[in-house]
């Protein structure tokens, strides 16, 4: 009957739940898993507003690699796909966690709690396919970036090379 949480530091998520019980009594009487249940919700459902800024930010960095060509975009790019390896590691391994909790038989979750775990593992899904496809767009336009510097160098050096021709004689 007790649910167990573990965090370095204050959790807001744990502070949010606790709220929600204090002003709903009868949602600790729905038991430990339907709390670990919304504690794990909430907690997911948290990285959607982070996945929407990054979605944001890739494409006004597509409109600088693209229309503008900005030449600081390549540190942008560069730190996006940090922070888009940096979720997809921690995001990664709990996927396999909601499949478990979601599909497989156990003695602590009945069969009606596990369909609301499968919420939880398909917002992972959602999540997890997010984070793959923002960091083959990602790949893309770093690509992109530096097609368009080895186009402007080939540029540059055909008018050495017509500049060279021309003073040489």
């Amino acid at each position: 009957g007790y649910l167990v949480t573990a965090h370095a530091g204050p959790s807001h998520h744990v502070d949010q739940l606790a709220g929600i019980c204090l002003r709903t009594p009868d949602v600790i009487g729905r038991g430990s898993a339907r709390l670990a249940h919304q504690l794990m919700d909430v907690a997911i459902d948290a990285y959607f507003p982070i996945l929407d800024k990054v979605d944001d930010f890739l494409d006004s960095l597509e409109e600088r690699v693209f229309a503008s060509f900005d030449e600081g975009s390549l540190r942008d790019i560069f730190a996006v796909k940090r922070l888009v390896l940096s979720l997809r590691r921690y995001l990664a391994p709990q996927r396999e966690i909601f499949n478990v909790l979601s599909n497989r038989p156990s003695a602590l979750l009945t069969p009606d709690l596990q369909l609301y775990f499968r919420d939880v593992y398909d917002h992972m899904l959602r999540i997890n396919d997010s984070i793959d496809t923002y960091r083959d767009l990602l790949s893309s336009t770093m690509e992109s970036y530096l097609s368009q510097v080895s186009n402007r160098l080939n540029l540059v050096s055909k008018s050495l090379a017509v500049v060279a021709t021309l003073s040489v004689p």
